[in-house]
């Protein structure tokens, strides 16, 4: 089994007991080696996937589709009273230590992104050399991560409904 294969193997024994559901998914990109979707039991979303080449380097992403109603809602701001709501969801979630793409006007999506870093994953081959090592990732380290995500998420949705009502 190559690391890959055995970080995605050992995050979704995790997720399911805890009690989340998974879903294989086709990589959307080629630059993309797996994903997970992973939903939990009050069917929130999020996607866990590594990019090829980086085994050492794990993503968890969760994506907010703006509604048609805050849609319209945002038309009818001003573009001053938009572009200070989306400086304000840039701050707070660079504060939480995440990365976001999506935060532009027109908006439509949101994608809340942690990028972290798996320690002691080597791919080396058979000469007496480890292969596919992933003990440096720990279940307690991954939830942390998966669960900050998901308060910044939640961060995004309540300041939008903050904002709009």
């Amino acid at each position: 089994m190559s690391a890959p294969d055995g970080l995605r193997k050992k995050i979704g024994n995790w997720l399911l007991q805890e009690g989340w559901t998974l879903e294989a998914q086709a990589p959307p990109d080629p630059k993309i080696d797996w994903v997970v979707l992973a939903t939990d039991d009050r069917s929130r979303r999020l996607l866990i996937y590594q990019h090829v080449g980086h085994t050492d380097r794990l993503t968890v992403q969760g994506t907010l589709r703006i509604s048609e109603a805050h849609r319209a809602a945002f038309a009818e701001m001003s573009a001053e009273e938009v572009e200070s709501l989306l400086w304000q969801l840039r701050l707070e979630l660079l504060r939480a230590g995440l990365d976001y793409d999506g935060l532009v006007q027109p908006l439509d999506e949101i994608r809340v992104v942690d990028v972290g870093f798996v320690e002691g994953v080597r791919l080396l081959g058979l000469s007496g050399f480890p292969t596919g090592s992933i003990e440096g990732l720990s279940k307690g380290e991954f939830f942390r991560r998966l669960h900050l995500v998901r308060r910044g998420t939640n961060l995004v949705q309540f300041l939008i409904q903050q904002r709009l009502g």
